[in-house]
Protein backbone atom coordinates (compact mmCIF):
# COMPACT_ATOMS: atom_id res chain seq x y z
CA UNK A 1 0.00 0.00 0.00
CA UNK A 2 2.63 1.95 0.63
CA UNK A 3 4.18 1.89 -2.68
CA UNK A 4 1.03 2.58 -3.94
CA UNK A 5 0.35 6.10 -2.28
CA UNK A 6 4.24 6.95 -2.13
CA UNK A 7 4.58 9.17 -5.32
CA UNK A 8 1.28 10.64 -4.90
CA UNK A 9 2.31 11.69 -1.48
CA UNK A 10 5.25 12.78 -2.35
CA UNK A 11 3.70 14.94 -5.43
CA UNK A 12 1.14 16.38 -2.90
CA UNK A 13 3.29 17.54 -0.42
CA UNK A 14 5.68 18.96 -2.65
CA UNK A 15 2.64 21.10 -4.18
CA UNK A 16 1.36 22.12 -0.33
CA UNK A 17 4.95 23.71 0.03
CA UNK A 18 5.87 25.01 -3.32
CA UNK A 19 1.90 26.60 -3.66
CA UNK A 20 2.80 27.91 0.03
CA UNK A 21 6.06 29.54 -0.77
CA UNK A 22 4.26 31.43 -4.11
CA UNK A 23 1.89 32.83 -1.74
CA UNK A 24 4.18 33.72 0.76
CA UNK A 25 5.83 35.93 -1.90
CA UNK A 26 2.43 37.20 -3.36
CA UNK A 27 0.99 38.37 0.04
CA UNK A 28 4.41 40.36 0.69
CA UNK A 29 5.23 41.44 -2.62
CA UNK A 30 2.57 44.31 -2.45
CA UNK A 31 4.45 45.50 0.71
CA UNK A 32 7.71 45.26 -0.66
CA UNK A 33 6.34 47.22 -3.69
CA UNK A 34 5.20 49.81 -1.34
CA UNK A 35 7.68 50.02 1.22
CA UNK A 36 11.12 49.33 -1.14
CA UNK A 37 10.16 50.99 -4.46
CA UNK A 38 7.85 53.14 -3.10
CA UNK A 39 4.97 52.37 -5.33
CA UNK A 40 2.55 49.91 -4.58
CA UNK A 41 1.28 50.09 -8.21
CA UNK A 42 4.16 48.31 -9.25
CA UNK A 43 2.94 44.93 -8.21
CA UNK A 44 0.45 45.22 -10.80
CA UNK A 45 3.19 45.36 -13.45
CA UNK A 46 5.27 42.53 -11.96
CA UNK A 47 2.15 39.93 -11.89
CA UNK A 48 1.49 40.96 -15.69
CA UNK A 49 5.20 40.50 -16.35
CA UNK A 50 5.34 37.55 -14.44
CA UNK A 51 2.55 35.88 -16.38
CA UNK A 52 3.22 36.50 -19.66
CA UNK A 53 6.90 35.28 -19.26
CA UNK A 54 5.14 32.17 -17.17
CA UNK A 55 2.73 31.48 -20.61
CA UNK A 56 5.71 31.79 -22.83
CA UNK A 57 7.41 29.43 -21.20
CA UNK A 58 4.87 26.62 -20.71
CA UNK A 59 4.69 27.40 -24.68
CA UNK A 60 8.39 27.89 -26.13
CA UNK A 61 10.46 25.77 -23.36
CA UNK A 62 8.32 23.49 -21.09
CA UNK A 63 7.85 20.58 -23.70
CA UNK A 64 11.47 20.54 -24.90
CA UNK A 65 12.66 20.24 -21.20
CA UNK A 66 10.72 18.04 -20.77
CA UNK A 67 11.53 15.49 -22.97
CA UNK A 68 15.34 16.12 -22.01
CA UNK A 69 15.23 15.70 -18.44
CA UNK A 70 11.69 14.74 -17.68
CA UNK A 71 9.01 16.15 -15.37
CA UNK A 72 10.34 15.64 -12.09
CA UNK A 73 13.70 17.19 -12.95
CA UNK A 74 12.03 20.22 -14.97
CA UNK A 75 10.23 20.64 -11.69
CA UNK A 76 13.62 20.69 -9.95
CA UNK A 77 15.23 22.72 -12.22
CA UNK A 78 12.69 25.33 -11.95
CA UNK A 79 12.30 25.59 -8.56
CA UNK A 80 16.73 26.26 -8.29
CA UNK A 81 15.53 28.96 -10.95
CA UNK A 82 13.18 30.01 -8.55
CA UNK A 83 15.56 30.33 -6.11
CA UNK A 84 18.13 32.32 -8.28
CA UNK A 85 15.20 34.82 -9.10
CA UNK A 86 14.45 35.52 -5.73
CA UNK A 87 18.50 35.72 -4.69
CA UNK A 88 18.79 38.02 -7.08
CA UNK A 89 16.61 40.97 -5.31
CA UNK A 90 19.16 41.19 -2.72
CA UNK A 91 21.23 42.74 -5.35
CA UNK A 92 20.02 45.89 -5.14
CA UNK A 93 16.44 46.10 -3.28
CA UNK A 94 15.26 49.22 -4.15
CA UNK A 95 16.03 49.12 -7.88
CA UNK A 96 13.04 48.93 -10.28
CA UNK A 97 14.67 47.51 -13.03
CA UNK A 98 16.38 44.78 -10.96
CA UNK A 99 12.49 44.21 -10.13
CA UNK A 100 11.60 43.68 -13.48
CA UNK A 101 14.71 41.12 -13.88
CA UNK A 102 13.27 39.00 -10.83
CA UNK A 103 9.68 39.66 -12.65
CA UNK A 104 11.16 37.81 -15.69
CA UNK A 105 13.25 35.18 -14.49
CA UNK A 106 10.57 34.52 -12.09
CA UNK A 107 7.88 34.14 -14.25
CA UNK A 108 9.90 32.04 -16.75
CA UNK A 109 10.53 29.50 -13.75
CA UNK A 110 6.88 29.25 -12.68
CA UNK A 111 5.66 28.11 -16.06
CA UNK A 112 7.86 25.05 -15.81
CA UNK A 113 6.87 24.57 -12.20
CA UNK A 114 3.25 25.21 -12.42
CA UNK A 115 2.89 22.32 -15.46
CA UNK A 116 5.13 20.15 -14.44
CA UNK A 117 3.09 19.79 -10.86
CA UNK A 118 0.02 19.20 -12.61
CA UNK A 119 1.20 16.72 -15.41
CA UNK A 120 2.69 14.81 -13.03
CA UNK A 121 -0.63 14.30 -11.32
CA UNK A 122 -2.17 11.47 -14.01
CA UNK A 123 1.13 10.04 -13.54
CA UNK A 124 0.65 8.89 -9.96
CA UNK A 125 -2.73 8.25 -10.72
CA UNK A 126 -1.28 5.29 -13.62
CA UNK A 127 1.16 4.04 -11.11
CA UNK A 128 -1.04 3.31 -8.76
CA UNK A 129 -3.48 1.38 -10.67
CA UNK A 130 0.07 -0.52 -12.01
CA UNK A 131 0.67 -1.45 -8.10
CA UNK A 132 -2.63 -2.14 -6.87
CA UNK A 133 -4.66 -2.82 -10.01
CA UNK A 134 -7.00 -0.25 -9.41
CA UNK A 135 -7.26 3.65 -10.24
CA UNK A 136 -7.77 6.06 -7.56
CA UNK A 137 -7.54 9.13 -9.86
CA UNK A 138 -10.73 10.74 -7.91
CA UNK A 139 -8.40 10.66 -4.71
CA UNK A 140 -5.59 11.69 -6.19
CA UNK A 141 -6.87 14.83 -7.39
CA UNK A 142 -8.71 15.56 -4.25
CA UNK A 143 -5.55 15.24 -2.77
CA UNK A 144 -3.94 17.84 -4.78
CA UNK A 145 -6.64 20.20 -4.86
CA UNK A 146 -6.79 20.40 -1.11
CA UNK A 147 -2.98 20.89 -0.65
CA UNK A 148 -3.47 23.76 -2.96
CA UNK A 149 -6.39 25.49 -0.77
CA UNK A 150 -4.60 24.57 2.22
CA UNK A 151 -1.44 25.95 0.65
CA UNK A 152 -3.71 29.29 0.16
CA UNK A 153 -4.18 30.01 3.68
CA UNK A 154 -0.92 28.53 5.23
CA UNK A 155 1.08 31.05 2.61
CA UNK A 156 -0.98 33.84 4.09
CA UNK A 157 -0.59 33.19 7.80
CA UNK A 158 3.21 32.81 7.23
CA UNK A 159 3.62 35.78 5.40
CA UNK A 160 1.50 37.95 7.89
CA UNK A 161 3.13 36.07 11.01
CA UNK A 162 6.16 37.36 9.93
CA UNK A 163 6.03 40.71 9.56
CA UNK A 164 3.37 41.42 12.84
CA UNK A 165 6.45 39.49 14.18
CA UNK A 166 8.73 42.31 12.46
CA UNK A 167 6.36 45.18 13.93
CA UNK A 168 4.59 46.00 10.77
CA UNK A 169 2.05 48.67 11.42
CA UNK A 170 -0.75 48.72 8.61
CA UNK A 171 -1.26 52.22 6.73
CA UNK A 172 1.94 53.64 8.34
CA UNK A 173 3.86 55.87 5.54
CA UNK A 174 7.07 54.40 7.09
CA UNK A 175 7.71 51.07 8.50
CA UNK A 176 10.61 50.54 11.28
CA UNK A 177 13.96 48.66 10.01
CA UNK A 178 12.73 45.16 11.66
CA UNK A 179 9.47 45.76 9.75
CA UNK A 180 11.26 46.23 6.52
CA UNK A 181 13.44 43.13 7.15
CA UNK A 182 10.59 40.87 7.97
CA UNK A 183 9.00 42.26 4.28
CA UNK A 184 12.25 41.62 2.63
CA UNK A 185 12.72 37.92 4.25
CA UNK A 186 8.83 37.08 3.64
CA UNK A 187 9.50 37.77 -0.27
CA UNK A 188 13.40 36.30 -0.60
CA UNK A 189 14.39 34.06 2.34
CA UNK A 190 11.47 32.51 3.60
CA UNK A 191 10.34 31.35 -0.21
CA UNK A 192 13.55 30.18 -0.43
CA UNK A 193 13.95 28.27 2.42
CA UNK A 194 10.10 26.57 1.06
CA UNK A 195 11.70 25.62 -2.60
CA UNK A 196 14.61 23.84 -1.12
CA UNK A 197 12.49 22.02 1.09
CA UNK A 198 10.31 21.09 -1.62
CA UNK A 199 13.16 20.00 -3.93
CA UNK A 200 14.30 17.70 -1.29
CA UNK A 201 11.07 16.41 -0.66
CA UNK A 202 10.33 15.90 -4.43
CA UNK A 203 13.72 14.39 -5.11
CA UNK A 204 12.68 10.80 -3.58
CA UNK A 205 9.65 11.12 -6.36
CA UNK A 206 11.15 8.08 -8.69
CA UNK A 207 8.41 7.65 -11.02
CA UNK A 208 9.86 9.24 -14.06
CA UNK A 209 12.42 6.84 -14.25
CA UNK A 210 10.09 3.80 -14.77
CA UNK A 211 7.18 5.42 -16.19
CA UNK A 212 7.37 3.82 -20.00
CA UNK A 213 7.42 0.24 -18.12
CA UNK A 214 4.28 1.38 -16.00
CA UNK A 215 2.15 2.66 -19.22
CA UNK A 216 3.66 -0.66 -20.88
CA UNK A 217 2.44 -3.02 -18.33
CA UNK A 218 -1.15 -1.08 -18.46
CA UNK A 219 -1.31 -1.67 -22.03
CA UNK A 220 -0.57 -5.04 -21.88
CA UNK A 221 -3.06 -5.60 -19.39
CA UNK A 222 -5.40 -3.78 -21.06
CA UNK A 223 -5.22 -5.78 -24.18
CA UNK A 224 -5.43 -9.20 -22.29
CA UNK A 225 -8.72 -8.12 -20.48
CA UNK A 226 -9.95 -6.81 -23.90
CA UNK A 227 -8.66 -9.01 -26.82
CA UNK A 228 -11.47 -7.48 -29.21
CA UNK A 229 -10.14 -4.29 -29.20
CA UNK A 230 -7.81 -5.25 -32.01
CA UNK A 231 -10.27 -6.11 -33.75
CA UNK A 232 -10.89 -3.85 -36.64
CA UNK A 233 -14.59 -3.00 -37.54
CA UNK A 234 -15.59 -2.56 -41.21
Amino acid sequence: MLKTISPSCDLTLTMLILFSADVVFSTANTYYCRYFLNDANFVGTFIAITNVCKIGAMVLFLPYCIRKIGKRNALIFASLVEIIALSIRYIDPSSVSINMAVAVVLGLAKGFTYACMFSLLPDTVDYGEYISRERHSGLVYASASFATKLASGVGAIIASGVMQFGGYVNNYVTQSPSAMEAIMYSTTLIPIIMFVAGICIISFYKLDKIFPEVIKELKRRKDQNNPDLDIKVS
